[in-house]
């Protein structure tokens, strides 16, 4: 259930990068998983039943659907980057 979640969020993560910036995103992404990490790892006892896992599985997919939508953009431009100044001389 939690990848059928990340798997659908794919594409409307993709837009709001397309609409916001990668950025913007990565700093939502990075806030909301500071955010939530203690509370969801909480969640997760030798008594948790399915619907905590559940809940845990979902936010966590979800939230991680915001980086992997934007993550092979960042890939490309670190390589770009790393290309570009791997060129230039010493000082």
């Amino acid at each position: 259930m939690g990848i059928a979640l990340f798997v659908l969020l794919q594409y409307p993560c993709g837009w709001l990068s397309d609409r916001f910036g990668r950025k913007p995103q990565l700093v939502v992404w990075a806030g909301a998983l500071t955010l939530t990490v203690i509370p969801l790892s909480r969640l997760i006892t030798p008594d948790a039943g399915l619907p905590q896992l559940l809940v845990v599985f979902c936010v966590g997919l979800g939230l991680y659907a915001l980086m992997a939508s934007i993550a092979p953009a960042i890939g490309f431009l670190t390589i770009l980057t790393l290309r570009e100044t791997a060129h230039e001389p010493l000082k």
